[in-house]
Formats: C-alpha cells, structure tokens, sequence
C-alpha cells in the first residue's frame, strides 16, 4: 500500500531542489555570517600575484552588515546585501553579487562575485586588473 504522505514528500523535495539553484539567495546571507580570516589575494595587475600576507585580517559578517579587522582593531564596517549575479572579471565564473555599503581596506571596493564552498569564501572582483580574496572560516 502506498504512503498517503509520499506525494507531498516528493513535492516538497521537489521544490526545495528548485529553490536552491546554486545561487546564494537573500535566504542564504545567513551562511556569510560569521568570521572569515583572510588567507590570499590572487591576481591583480601583476597578473598571477597570490599573497598571503594578511595575517591578521579578518572579515566578520552578521545580519546585514560587516566590519573588516586589522588584528583586534576595527578598520572598517558597513552593510551588504546579496542581489542578482554577475560575471568574475579574472575568472568569468557567474556567481551571485554581493554589494558592500562602503570600499573598506583590504578589499578596496563594494561589488564582488561570491564562491562559497565549505569553509572557503572566495571575494571576486567584477573589475578588470583587481584583485580577487580568499577568506576561510575563522576557528575562534
């Protein structure tokens, strides 16, 4: 005998798979939030120029706003959102576009294509000879 909740199980299913799309939606912010400790910078006008000199630096988000620290010292902080996509200059990959309020230090501009995986964030410019940022999720 079949299940009579087994149709509407495989409805939600269903609909819980279109809905995740792989797009980061307004939903979705919530896996921003936390500490991100910024691990390299790739690119830029030196072409292929990765650092890891960042020790230190950290992005924090919460609901709706971040602040950038330069060890225990705020350097900066504004609000963001994610809205719609946008295509990666260095990459071409099409991810959802986060907007920053303000160009905080270390990231120097407002608009950047967002790869999440994991513990790894990837911050990447929609500017042409900018940098991209890696950020893996802090541990503290």
């Amino acid at each position: 005998m079949k299940s009579p909740l087994r149709r509407p199980l495989i409805s939600v299913f269903g609909l819980a798979l279109v809905a995740c799309g792989g797009e980061l939606r307004e939903s979705e912010e919530t896996s921003l939030v936390g500490d991100w400790d910024w691990a390299a910078a790739i690119g830029g006008h030196l072409e292929g120029f990765n650092t890891t000199l960042g020790r230190g630096q950290q992005l924090r988000f919460g609901e709706r706003e971040f602040s950038i620290f330069d060890g225990d010292s705020v350097v900066g902080r504004g609000t963001f959102l994610v809205q719609g996509t946008d295509v990666a200059a260095r990459s071409k990959e099409r991810g959802p576009l986060l907007v920053l309020s303000d160009s905080p230090p270390l990231l120097l501009d407002t608009d950047w294509v967002v790869h999440l995986s994991g513990d790894t964030l990837t911050l990447m410019t929609v500017v042409d000879d900018d940098f991209d940022h890696v950020f893996v999720r802090g541990r503290r």
